[in-house]
């Protein structure tokens, strides 16, 4: 139905969170219609509504309610998404994986072509005998003040250069296939987001086998042996939807959250976007590229939130955040009715 019209009868409508001035909040949140159904904007009235309700600049909502004088429409209940499935169909292999996660710094701050950092974390994985590292860049962080100066004693791409070198001596004396996630931060990437694309791509040939350096992806999701797929979030997007969310228990008393962290992970998962915030908080996103999640069992991203391992109980998917100040440690075990846990 259309929420603008006047109506005595509920009905259900479909659309976009938006404001019209001032700060979303429960208070000041309104409704925008796709261009198909007329692309109107109502005020949105939460005070009665049954449900727990988060909502976010861009969320796409289905509320239950009616607009009874033509200019509030009084939502009585939000309606979940019907198919909640992102979780990969293919049959996988039954096994274990152990699989190493840093999002802490590879260099030193006051010394950003010191790479101290990086050899303790290589360390920490050799010593752990790891089937996958998962290393998030900056490798030289655009926002590091001698960075920024262009105050380096070498060439940005000798930075690089030794850090491949150094991932190639992990693979060398190990069975541990590294996954090099450059970041947005990064001086020589292009800032763009889902996945950033180098500046120079002839830095590619110094990148040794079984390292795998995830830029230019047309969707950042890889496969790994036994079919696991897993997505890469370079962008902080746990931390940009818990500044943009807002959140109410709902008048009918629900279930207590497991933490807000499995809260903004559904919320990620049901909007099935690599960034559903809109207007975005993170300027440089490139919307012509396919930002549908499609199918994926594991999320991996680094936040400056807690650190945690979040397993959904409504898709079986998980949700990895290092932190930024260890690495965090993982085993990922694959069952033979083709379920996952992680401990």
């Amino acid at each position: 139905g259309d929420p603008t019209v006047m109506s005595t009868e509920d009905i259900t409508a479909v659309g976009r969170i938006t404001i019209q001035s001032g700060e979303l909040g429960m208070q000041n949140a309104w409704l925008e219609m796709g261009r198909q159904d007329g692309g109107g904007v109502v005020k949105l009235d939460f005070t009665k509504c049954s449900d727990s309700v988060s909502i976010f600049p861009g969320r796409v909502i289905c509320v239950k309610g009616r607009n009874t004088d033509g200019s509030i429409f009084h939502v009585s209940n939000v309606i979940p998404p019907r198919n909640y499935n992102i979780l990969s169909k293919e049959t996988k292999q039954p096994s274990n994986m152990k699989i190493a996660i840093s999002g802490m710094p590879l260099s030193d701050n006051q010394d950003p072509e010191s790479f101290a950092p990086l050899e303790t974390i290589l360390e920490a994985v050799f010593d752990a005998d790891c089937d996958y590292l998962f290393l998030f860049g900056p490798i030289l962080d655009a926002n590091n003040e001698r960075v920024r100066l262009g105050a380096l004693k070498k060439q940005p791409i000798e930075a690089y250069k030794h850090v491949f070198s150094r991932l190639a001596l992990l693979t060398a004396n190990s069975k541990c296939t590294v996954y090099l996630v450059l970041t947005v931060d990064d001086l020589l990437v292009d800032p763009v987001y889902p996945m950033a694309g180098l500046l120079d791509d002839t830095m590619l040939k110094f990148v040794p086998d079984r390292v795998n350096v995830l830029v230019d992806l047309p969707k950042p999701v890889i496969e790994l042996s036994n079919n696991v797929k897993i997505l890469i979030s370079p962008v902080d997007i746990l931390l940009h939807l818990s500044r943009t969310e807002k959140s109410t228990s709902g008048v009918v008393s629900t279930p207590k959250e497991s933490s807000r962290l499995a809260r903004l992970f559904d919320l990620f998962k049901e909007q099935d976007s690599h960034y559903p915030i809109y207007p975005p908080v993170y300027p440089c996103i490139d919307y012509s590229q396919d930002m549908q999640l499609g199918e994926f069992d594991l999320l991996i991203t680094r936040s400056v939130l807690k650190s945690a391992i979040i397993q959904s109980k409504l898709t079986n998917s998980v949700l990895l955040n290092p932190g930024t100040t260890l690495p965090m440690f993982v085993t990922v075990q694959v069952t033979n009715d083709n379920k996952i846990n992680v401990f």
